[in-house]
């Protein structure tokens, strides 16, 4: 072997070192053979490559393209973490990974958080059924049939607000004074079903059953907290119902859930995550053995609740994503895929009727009136009041805004 095949001036340089693995070797050697250090041709080479690999006489084809893969590799990649630009590029990839890891934890945080979230919710679904087993001693009612008539009830219990806990000038509200009302609309729906002959009943749950935990100010004028609101609304709804059944030959309960039972904040709540639902599920568990009584936690959409009265088709929502607009209305019907001949809503705390593109709009006053901070600082007086409709066949025939003496 000549002079010319010396690498670095020494001939031991074409052996492979022992610390040298066999990709180290093709490199080093084909690389200076490359940059014409090594003056020798590839067939040779490749000669020099099996005496020291092992291999079965490997062409010089074979070495080449492993060395000219290698070198691809290292133009694209290696050589350019050397340049300014791969280091820019670094840098944004760090600062990506950054990012990502920022978000993650942003991420993590929020499953956490809808963890003890659901946990309150297990909770809450346990101390109810607690108190619906203490609660299994109510009397069942026979099931009574009574004449039929072409009119109907349709019952709006709108904006409860149970927890709330005020004394202004511009009213006085809490539960007992909640209690003491469902008691006197109780006895005006009585009296209304009687004058109008109507023996069926629809109730329609407008929403914001509890004053939930939304703000801190909400939070200062609660009397009972979230679960305590919930247990409580469950419980006044299904004893409504209870002393309401011997009265009509069926009735039909549907609900919506509001703005005050989410149990996040606005930008971060889930549509169908608002507690209204609760005391809903507490009256279906409760009146189970009511054959008359029928409680749907089916709707296909948790801000609306559909049922019909006849041939009529209603509609229920809360308020706060429907208001009472031409756009709103076509929006809404838009959405249904139809248009309804009556939509009902709360949220707004005062009685209201209207129509607009042939559908009759009823919104239901609340059960707490005025008196509580909101109103107070935008001067906002009314009266407590719940809506009664009368319906046939033709549609509303009569709109009672039930006013409560105290």
């Amino acid at each position: 072997m000549c002079d010319r095949w010396k690498v670095g001036g020494h001939m031991d340089n074409l052996m492979k070192n022992k610390k040298e693995s066999e990709l180290q070797y093709i490199w080093r050697l084909a690389s200076a053979k490359d940059s014409g250090v090594l003056d020798i041709t590839w067939d040779d080479l490749a000669d020099v490559f099996n005496k020291n690999l092992d291999h079965e006489e490997w062409t010089s084809s074979a070495y080449r393209k492993k060395y000219q893969q290698a070198k691809s590799f290292y133009n694209e990649v290696f050589s350019k973490m050397k340049s300014d630009q791969y280091a820019q590029e670094v840098l944004e990839k760090t600062r990506e990974l950054d990012r990502a890891k920022v978000a993650f934890r942003d991420q993590r945080n929020a499953w956490r958080k809808q963890d003890r979230d659901a946990t309150r919710v297990f909770e809450t679904l346990n101390m109810l059924e607690e108190d619906i087993k203490s609660s299994s001693t109510d009397a069942h009612i026979p099931h009574v049939d009574y004449e039929d008539t072409t009119n109907s009830l349709i019952v709006c219990l709108s904006d409860w607000h149970i927890g709330a806990d005020y004394n202004s000038l511009g009213g006085v509200y809490n539960s007992d004074i909640a209690e003491e009302r469902l008691g006197e609309l109780l006895a005006d729906i009585k009296y209304i079903a009687k004058l109008h002959d109507a023996r069926h009943c629809k109730i329609a749950f407008l929403g914001d059953a509890i004053n939930g935990n939304l703000h801190f100010t909400v939070q200062v004028g609660n009397r009972e907290n979230f679960i305590q609101q919930l247990v409580k609304a469950g419980k006044l709804l299904s004893d409504f119902i209870i002393k309401l059944a011997p009265d009509f030959s069926d009735i039909y309960v549907c609900g919506v859930g509001g703005n005050h039972s989410r149990i996040a904040k606005k930008d971060e709540a889930i549509k169908d995550e608002r507690m209204d639902y609760i005391p809903l599920w507490y009256t279906k568990a409760r009146l189970d053995a009511y054959d008359n009584v029928t409680v749907n936690l089916k709707e296909r959409d948790g801000t609306i609740a559909e049922f019909g009265v006849g041939k009529l088709k209603v509609v229920a929502v809360h308020g706060d994503w429907d208001a009472f607009t031409k756009t709103a209305m076509l929006n809404l019907a838009g959405w249904l895929g139809y248009t309804p001949d009556i939509v009902l809503s709360g949220h707004k705390h005062t009685p209201a009727m209207d129509t607009c593109i042939g559908i009759t709009m009823v919104q239901s006053g609340s059960l707490g009136g005025s008196g509580d901070d909101y109103t107070v600082q935008k001067r906002l007086a009314g009266d407590a009041s719940q809506s009664v409709l009368v319906c046939d066949d033709k549609g509303l025939k009569c709109l009672y805004p039930v006013k409560f003496s105290k």
